[in-house]
């Protein structure tokens, strides 16, 4: 009831939102991830700069250059 309602106000305003149907796998993963946050369960910096390094050819045209960027806290330039 209550995504209904924010639909019809997003409606309202002007701002159409379409719904977003997960698969089956979609959903439990989802739901894993958020039973992981529950627990405190987070990656590391490390495993961030890992999966980040794995996407390092798709990112890089998003990806600050910068050496003092470690591509898990804010960047130091951003909105520079």
């Amino acid at each position: 009831m209550q995504d209904e309602l924010a639909r019809m106000l997003l409606q309202f305003a002007g701002e159409e939102q379409h719904v977003v149907q997960l698969t089956a796998k979609e959903e439990a993963s989802f739901e894993e991830s958020l039973a992981q946050a529950d627990r405190g369960k987070f990656a590391t910096g490390e495993q961030v700069r890992a999966i980040w390094a794995s996407m390092a050819s798709e990112a890089a045209p998003y990806l600050c250059a910068a050496a003092e960027c470690d591509g898990v806290t804010a960047c130091p330039r951003a909105g520079a």
